[in-house]
């Protein structure tokens, strides 16, 4: 664990980020179970589209939501259905387009999600301590109802106290409004007295430090590149292990120098 500057002090709340914070997956195979599942609606309704066509309805859907996730304008699960509406609708029949959704969600709900290691116990230590959770989250194209289920599945979603997720706030961090919508759903006034953990430079430790919270960079899945370059935003803590979150957010962990 690296520090930085800021003082020591105890936190009345910590935001977790989803992806490589709280929840690892493979792009790779989420794609490839979407075109699977797209490719099976296509054969079961006899839709005269193949799979080559599918892969790339689903390969502009990526594109553009990057390039909304970069930009800060939304692009979630629903707008991904339009494209395909605005790409396959000549081949479309009634109810094809509402089957390809459901199939969506399928898929994704078929993912084998694993827990970043540490989560549980790190979430129940925040929580015997009195310390508000919840997350912050940018969905990308898995809506955040299927992300709520996979806290449930893995048995921590009780421990979170409120979950800002983008498709629901209608931003994308390092928006300030996706911070505060956590913060107010945790009832905390203040975000100096928050700690926000996230593996991204851009997103979560620029965003959390905008507002006043504590940023804590969390390398252990993913090490961000873009903390190499000079000008990047620091974060006021640096950590491998979820593990060491705990006596940060205790005001245990940060340098106490000011």
């Amino acid at each position: 664990m690296t520090t930085g500057s800021t003082p020591a002090r105890r936190h009345d709340a910590v935001t977790f980020d989803f992806w490589n914070t709280c929840c690892v997956a493979d792009a790779a195979t989420t794609g490839s179970l979407r075109v699977d599942a797209w490719a099976a609606v296509a054969h079961e309704r006899a839709i005269p589209v193949g799979r080559e066509l599918l892969a790339g309805v689903l390969a502009i859907a990526a594109e553009r939501h990057h390039e909304g996730w970069l930009a800060n304008e939304p692009f979630d699960a629903d707008d991904a259905l339009l494209v395909a509406g605005e790409i396959l609708g000549p081949a479309l029949g009634p109810g094809d387009l509402e089957a390809l959704r459901a199939a969506w969600l399928d898929s994704a709900r078929g993912r084998d999600i694993a827990m970043v290691e540490g989560l549980p116990d790190v979430l129940a230590a925040l929580a015997d301590a009195g310390i508000a959770i919840g997350v912050v989250c940018d969905v990308g194209l898995t809506p955040s109802v299927v992300l709520r289920e996979y806290l449930a599945d893995h048995g921590v979603l009780g421990h979170f106290g409120h979950l800002a997720f983008s498709d629901e706030v209608g931003v994308h961090k390092p928006h300030p409004a996706i911070f505060r919508a956590a913060l107010d759903g945790l009832g905390v006034a203040d975000p100096r007295r928050a700690l926000h953990v996230g593996d991204l430079v851009r997103t979560d430790i620029a965003g959390a430090r905008a507002l006043g919270m504590t940023a804590v960079r969390f390398r252990g899945v993913a090490d961000d590149p873009d903390a190499a370059d000079p000008a990047a935003v620091a974060a006021d803590a640096v950590i491998d292990r979820l593990v060491d979150l705990v006596g940060i957010a205790l005001g245990s962990g940060l340098d106490a120098a000011g």
